[in-house]
Parts: C-alpha cells; sequence; structure tokens
C-alpha cells in the first residue's frame, strides 16, 4: 500500500505537537479578504484574467529512496490593481490550479521498496500586495499569500495542506516605452498545516502535522505582445521542513512512527495575462 509523502523516520519514536499554526494563516486570510474589499471599490483598479501552463516538481528528501514527482498543471486567475502612476497601490489575484503528475519513490512501511504512481493535485492561491511604485515604471512589493491545497495519492489516502506565506521584491511592470516585464523576490514561510489521511492494515488515521518553515526565491520575465496581452514566464516554490513524528496506534499499541520528510517543490510555467 503506497502512502508516499508520510514515512517513518529512521531513529526517532514517539509522539510531539507543536503549537497550531492556524491562527496565523487565518489572520493572514483576513488581512487578504480586508484589502480585496478595499481594491474592489477602487473606480479605478483594473482587471485582468490569465491562464497557466507550469511544470510541477516535488522532492522530499527520504532515504534510502527518495520521493520525486514530475509532471504538468494547468491554472485560471483573476485580479486586479489600482491604476496609478506612482506611490503605494494596492494589487490582489486569485488562482486554481489542478494536474496529475507523475510519483517515483517507495512504499509507506518499506522505505527499501520502489513504487510508482501518480498524484492528483486540485488547489487555489489568494494573494494580496501592498506596492511602492516610483516614476521610471518599478515597484517595490510587500505582500501574503494564502495557498491551500489538496494532494490526493488513492482513493483512501490524501494530503491537505494549508500556507501563510510573504513575499518581498521588486517587480517593473510593462509602459509606453518598454513592453519588457519582469520581478524577483523571496518568498518566506509564516505559518504550515497538513491535514493527512493514512490507511495501514484496513484502519484509517488522521494525522494533523506542521511542515517546518523555508524560504525560496521567485523570479518572473515577460514581455506586451499587445497593448493588452502579455506573455510570462515564471519559477517559484515552496522550502518545507520535516515535521515532528507521529505514532500511528492500533488498541492503544504503538503500530509506527510516521512524519512529513523535508520537501523541495519547484514550479516552472507560462502564463498570458490579459487585461480587461
Amino acid at each position: 500500500m503506497r502512502t508516499p509523502g508520510l514515512h517513518e523516520p529512521p531513529t526517532r519514536r514517539g509522539a510531539r505537537r507543536r503549537p497550531g499554526p492556524l491562527a496565523r494563516w487565518r489572520l493572514g486570510l483576513l488581512g487578504i479578504v480586508l484589502a480585496t474589499g478595499l481594491l474592489g471599490a477602487d473606480a479605478r483598479a483594473e482587471w485582468g484574467v490569465d491562464a497557466t501552463v507550469e511544470h510541477f516538481a516535488l522532492r522530499e528528501h527520504i532515504t534510502p529512496i527518495e520521493v520525486h514527482e514530475n509532471g504538468p498543471r494547468t491554472a485560471l486567475g483573476i485580479g486586479f490593481i489600482q491604476a496609478k502612476e506612482r506611490g503605494l497601490l494596492l494589487a490582489y489575484r486569485g488562482v486554481v490550479y489542478g494536474g496529475s503528475v507523475g510519483y517515483n519513490g517507495s512504499f509507506q512501511f518499506d522505505r527499501t521498496e520502489a513504487a510508482r504512481g501518480a498524484s492528483l493535485y486540485l488547489g487555489t492561491t489568494q494573494g494580496a500586495e501592498v506596492r511602492y511604485r516610483w516614476p521610471g515604471a518599478l515597484d517595490a512589493i510587500a505582500g501574503l499569500d494564502v495557498d491551500l491545497w489538496r494532494r490526493r495519492l488513492s482513493t483512501t489516502q490524501f494530503e491537505d495542506y494549508r500556507f501563510l506565506s510573504g513575499r518581498v521584491g521588486l517587480r517593473r511592470p510593462a509602459t509606453a516605452s518598454g513592453r519588457v516585464v519582469g520581478g524577483a523576490g523571496i518568498r518566506f514561510l509564516l505559518a504550515t498545516a497538513e491535514h493527512a489521511k493514512v490507511t495501514d492494515a484496513g484502519l484509517s488515521y488522521r494525522l494533523i502535522l506542521s511542515p517546518g518553515l523555508g524560504s525560496n526565491p521567485f523570479l518572473e520575465l515577460g514581455y506586451q505582445v499587445a497593448p493588452r496581452l502579455t506573455l510570462i514566464g515564471y519559477w517559484d516554490g515552496m522550502r518545507l521542513g520535516q515535521t515532528d513524528p507521529v505514532v500511528l496506534r492500533k488498541n492503544g499499541r504503538p503500530q509506527a512512527t510516521v512524519f512529513q520528510p523535508a520537501t523541495d517543490i519547484d514550479v516552472v510555467g507560462v502564463r498570458l495575462a490579459y487585461r480587461l
């Protein structure tokens, strides 16, 4: 029975849970909702829609066989930004995405035996940004993202993730004198939560885990191919630390100890954005 994503640790045994991060990402979501409401009420906000095709790559650091997932995902987005040439402005973007990617790794309770399959992803990202725009068309950005997604491994095994992350960086929007757009910066996780369902020997377990907080760079580069149409290439991702182990029990007796390994996620994609 394959349960990628949760593994038995090689030495540590015991149960310990970190303080729940739910309050932090709920506050982050509230901040995004408030910012979106203020921006949506601004008649000068410019709306846009976009479509994305991306390559998703996941690596779980586990021995003796590392877990790798690779495959395509697609996404649709909508957002708006205040139409200002300089000064402070707000921006919002919401995205829904999904896809089936290939799994290459090991079995849950036998890490020495290779396993292959597919993982199905379905999720959304809701993000709000505060920007400061200089007249030379350069934006300093600071934002919050709430990421919610499900990783389905089989009909009975899945993992639900909730992340709150911050972003800081610089972006260059298109101007009348320059059609090249771009941006770069750092994403850093502020709160994480993972709810997983694991099945062993006919018993189902529901686990609550908290991956460690990591950071990663992000980069985008594009070109305004028409007055309202822009093509953008990007690289983004996440870095997650290993969770504390959790003991699976049957009739009160320990059966196994599982954890979420340290995980690297990288996404490379192309986005076509249309300004309404």
